[in-house]
Parts: C-alpha cells; structure tokens; sequence
C-alpha cells in the first residue's frame, strides 16, 4: 500500500462513492457464488439514494480512505433497545483485500458498539465473507435462504 489507510465516520457526501464501491465488489467477491441474477438483485438495494438512507438509518458506517478515495466501508445497528449489535456491511475494494482494512474496519465498529456496552455482534455473511468472519472470532450460527441466494448467521 503506497498510501497510509485512514477510516473515519462516514457523511453523506460520501454516498455515491459507498454505492460504486459496494456494487463493484458485490459483483467481483460474490459472482462466483450467487451468479448474475443474485447479484444484480442485491446491487439494486446500493444506489446512491439507498446508500444515502442507510447512512441515516445506521447507528455507525465507517469508511477507510486511502488519500481521498473510499476503498473500504463498515456499519454497525443496535436493536431497538441498544443491547445486540449487528455488523450490517464490511466491504473493501476487491483490489485491496487481505491487507487488514476489513479488520481495522470492524475495529472501529467493535469501538462505538463498546460506547454502548456492548462487545457481542452478529452478521448475515455472504459465502466469500466467511472465513474473513472466522478469523474476527465468528462462528456460524445457521444459513438463510432468500430464493438461490444463502448469507450464514454468525455471532462472536
């Protein structure tokens, strides 16, 4: 890496560069597992204006930087009652992977659920995603099917 990775909260302004980067490795980290239908479905939930949504509706999204541009992204929701925390999304450039910014990502995730007690999460992992999970301390709890497409439940 030629430049230094920084991660910082995530702003709105940051929303069509989160929905480029999250449909372009929808499609080069999961093709290969759920083919083109699954992910074209799933790609359609990440427009800017959806992204811009999600940015409002998640307790905290994080974004990794490497000089000005968004190479990675992680957020994290509490339930209703501020008790369980779920990471909803860690995407890295698929150029980028393996070089720890997922780990520093939900680094960052781990600190602001701490802030509010809270040190246990779940995740819906893609099949690629799993073995990244594993090495975070998850396990797989159970599978869930949507039509073709299965995401494993995992906790820490």
């Amino acid at each position: 890496m030629a430049e230094e990775i920084t991660v910082r909260p995530a702003v709105t302004a940051d929303a069509p560069a989160l929905s480029e980067l999250v449909i372009a490795v929808l499609y080069a980290s999961n093709l290969a597992d759920y083919g083109a239908e699954n992910v074209a479905r799933v790609a359609g939930h990440f427009s800017v204006e959806d992204v811009k949504t999600m940015l409002g509706n998640r307790h905290a999204t994080f974004v990794a930087l490497q000089g000005d541009r968004i190479v990675g992204t992680a957020s994290l929701d509490l339930d209703e009652y501020g008790q369980t925390a779920a990471v909803k999304t860690i995407f890295v450039d698929a150029r980028m992977q393996r070089l720890g910014i997922g780990a520093r990502l939900y680094a960052h995730v781990v600190a602001k659920a701490a802030e509010s007690g809270i040190n246990r999460f779940t995740v819906r992992s893609s099949i690629v995603g799993i073995p990244f999970y594993e090495r975070l301390g998850f396990v797989s709890v159970r599978d869930h099917w949507d039509g073709t497409e299965r995401t494993v439940e995992m906790r820490n």
